[in-house]
């Protein structure tokens, strides 16, 4: 009988550039099983996993729009050939620099599509909580028995949302969603000006800006409720992110014409009436 596991993605330190490399030449990753008492892959976690077996990813500690980092399921594989010893320059994440670990191979990986993955809240620790109780991954722990068994009706929301057979959401797409790029190159200055750095875990950084801003002050339910959603951002370099907050009059004013002027950007801001929002609840 097929069974399901979640398991922790940190994405501070999986490194997806190198993910990404491997899954694109093998079509597998491999996977470290934690645990270094032994290395019996009879024995423990190991010993439960099948080909087959469908692995949901829940990865944690990642930016989100509200600033604060947020823990989500957004990637889900199978089981393609079962727990076996390989060396530990072999798997992504190792514990320790032990010459021998335990691991897996999983293939297979499909992500969200594009409206889940823009949302911050899909799948995120919060409705988890709420939906279906305490069950992901503690730290760097996987599931135990006792909390390991994903509930019937998380497993079934699961299988809709990750399902392959809409259009092509493979490995391919998460790494893209990671990897934005600002808004005003191409629009604004040079390449140069909007230059950003790569993360450690291979994916490029950058930092959401909000049409309506975060604020403490801010108590209209209408506001709060379009914050923090896809249409109330764009994604920026920290150079045009700062300056569109802290930069001269004229040259904000040249960012805001540039915004206007993109038709997808305009008719979003039009369509959610935000102008009109703003007047009336600011």
């Amino acid at each position: 009988m097929k069974k399901y596991f979640l398991v922790p993605m940190n994405f501070l330190t999986c490194d997806f550039k190198r993910l990404r490399e491997e899954y694109f030449r093998n079509k597998k990753i491999m996977w470290q099983i934690p645990g270094k008492k032994t290395l019996d892959v009879k024995k423990g976690m190991a010993a439960s996993i099948e080909k087959g077996d469908i692995i949901y990813f829940y990865v944690c500690h990642i930016p989100s729009s509200s600033g604060n980092e947020k823990s989500r399921i957004m990637l889900r594989g199978e089981v393609f050939e079962e727990p076996t010893v390989v060396s530990y320059s072999d798997v992504f994440i190792s514990e320790s620099d032990d010459e021998l670990v335990k691991a897996f191979s999983i293939s297979n990986l499909t992500t969200l599509n594009k409206s889940e993955l823009e949302n911050d809240f899909c799948y995120c620790k919060e409705e988890l909580y709420t939906k279906y109780g305490q069950i992901y991954p503690q730290g760097k722990r996987w599931p135990n028995s006792g909390i390991g068994n994903l509930k019937d009706g998380l497993i079934s929301d699961l299988e809709i949302s990750f399902k392959e057979t809409e259009y092509k959401r493979d490995f391919d797409t998460l790494i893209r969603h990671f990897n934005q790029e600002c808004f005003f190159k191409g629009k604004i200055g040079t390449k140069s000006d909007h230059h950003t750095f790569m993360r450690r875990n291979g994916t490029d950084y950058f930092e959401y800006h909000h049409f309506i801003q975060q604020h403490s002050k801010v108590k209209s339910e209408d506001l709060l409720n379009i914050i923090y959603k896809q249409e109330n951002l764009i994604s920026l370099c920290s150079n045009c992110h700062n300056k569109l907050h802290y930069g001269r009059p004229e040259e904000i004013s040249k960012m805001i014409d540039k915004i206007w002027e993109d038709k997808d950007v305009y008719s979003m801001l039009v369509d959610n009436n935000f102008q009109d929002i703003i007047q009336q609840k600011t």
